[in-house]
């Protein structure tokens, strides 16, 4: 994990401390605001017990700036969930944070906690081994998850969900039977809205890994060595948290663009892989424009990473494109420029041509290519945080 600056009016506290939860991370929050400033410290899902008020202020005024250092924190404080830390902060004003509360409105707190949650959210789980999820049912059903679980590589007949575990068998059950399991991802992606999907297992395979993110997999996950153990309880754990994440996405188009830009953020300051940085900047790009590819720059052609909107997708795309040339060696962004060439299928019709140069010290070494603005898209956020992920995207 890496140092993370920003205001709190464009990340509140929630967000960030469920950013930091989602990677696992350990380190100082620092906090400053007109209340004055505070040490947070957080710790994989874990946030210190503190309510100053340029905590409370920053809760519920979104006031001010905040610093994350990664690093080790004391394992002897007094840590809260962060659920039930933003919880406790929500019930308490910021004017009121010096009054005192009751001994019956503590309890009262504490019995809300616990008490059952109705199920609101359905989740599937497509499992070649059932075994990991035993005893989730209780856990998720606080939540107010649903939980259904299946052995049968096939969506449920007339069915809805909300999010889909998609759990590979052994790589020995596996063989030859990759296509089942994307064939449930692909139409969890065909729903309207489109199901987000958690991608456990066959990471070692090369060519379904990349199909799975291809297909619009929305995290992947390595499967646990057994049920039981730590590594076990840590893969449920991880679990829960991802779906967290995902179903707490809105599914808004304009809310859907600002937790593409989130998911972007973490993939920035997370110890992700290229591939997932990858697949979650194509995410982004999606809001903007209906079809997209992400290329490295090679001497004899662009090699094409990854792509949406259109298939199929090629796999490279020749050099001596005027346009792109004039991108490669200047750096300069392309706007919305008419191109003669359909570029392997990426242009089509009237649409102007969009590239994004992705530059090292040596020069460019990649490119984000897009087409079919869509309307009202804001680039803003998108040009902004290439700068930075040249590196992290494997180019």
């Amino acid at each position: 994990m890496r140092a993370i600056v920003g205001r709190l009016s464009d990340l509140s506290l929630p967000e960030l401390l469920r950013l930091l939860a989602a990677a696992s991370a350990s380190g100082e929050l620092a906090l400053r605001n007109g209340q004055g400033e505070c040490q947070l410290r957080v710790a994989s899902g874990m946030v210190e017990g503190v309510f100053a008020p340029p905590v409370l202020a920053a809760f519920h005024r979104r006031e001010g700036s905040f610093s994350f250092r990664p690093g080790p924190v004391p394992s002897e404080l007094e840590w809260q969930p962060m659920e039930e830390f933003l919880v406790r902060l929500a019930r308490l004003p910021w004017e009121a944070s010096q009054q005192a509360r009751d001994e019956l409105s503590e309890l009262r707190e504490t019995l809300s906690e616990v008490a059952p949650v109705p199920a609101t959210r359905r989740v599937l789980v497509v499992a070649g081994d059932p075994r990991p999820y035993r005893g989730l049912e209780v856990e998720w059903g606080k939540r107010g998850w649903e939980l259904v679980v299946t052995g049968n590589p096939t969506w449920p007949t007339e069915e809805s969900f909300d999010a889909v575990v998609v759990h590979l068998p052994g790589s020995a059950t596996l063989a030859g039977q990759g296509d089942l399991w994307l064939a449930i991802l692909r139409h969890a992606q065909e729903q309207e809205p489109p199901v987000p999907v958690v991608w456990v297992g066959g990471l070692v395979d090369a060519r379904l890994r990349h199909e799975a993110v291809q297909a619009g997999a929305a995290f992947l996950l390595p499967a646990p060595a057994g049920e039981v153990g730590e590594a076990a309880r840590w893969f449920r754990e991880d679990l829960t948290t991802v779906l967290e994440r995902v179903l707490q996405r809105p599914t808004t188009a304009t809310a859907g663009e600002g937790w593409a830009f989130r998911e972007f953020f973490l993939a920035l300051h997370a110890e992700t892989t290229p591939e997932e940085t990858r697949a979650s900047l194509l995410r982004l790009a999606a809001h903007s424009f209906s079809r997209g590819l992400l290329v490295g720059v090679a001497e004899a052609h662009l090699e094409v990473l990854g792509g949406f909107g259109f298939s199929p997708i090629p796999k490279r795309l020749p050099r001596g494109v005027e346009v792109l040339e004039k991108v490669i060696a200047e750096g300069i962004r392309l706007e919305g420029q008419s191109v003669s060439e359909g570029l392997g299928g990426l242009v089509v019709g009237g649409d102007g041509l969009w590239a994004f140069p992705l530059r090292r010290r040596e020069g460019t070494v990649g490119l984000l290519l897009a087409s079919g603005k869509r309307p009202g898209a804001d680039l803003r956020e998108l040009a902004n945080v290439l700068p930075g992920a040249t590196a992290l995207l494997g180019l």
